[in-house]
């Protein structure tokens, strides 16, 4: 999803074994078993790794947040 007008301010700084995006949802939430399943056919149909590529590469000039 684009949200018009929106910025990209930063990542979020690797700690252990790297993942490549989050989200956060409230505990118990009923959507969390389908983001998941969303989520797993987006990384391994290469979906996840275009755009890390396209909206958190160097060029937006994403920095890593500290």
């Amino acid at each position: 999803m684009q949200i018009p007008q929106a910025t990209i301010v930063g990542q979020f700084p690797t700690v252990g074994t790297p993942e490549h995006f989050g989200l956060v949802l409230a505990k118990n939430n009923s959507l969390t078993s389908c983001v998941n399943k969303a989520l797993a056919s987006l990384k391994a149909d290469g979906t996840l790794a275009k755009i890390q590529q396209e909206w958190l590469s160097s060029k937006v000039n994403a920095p890593v947040l500290k």
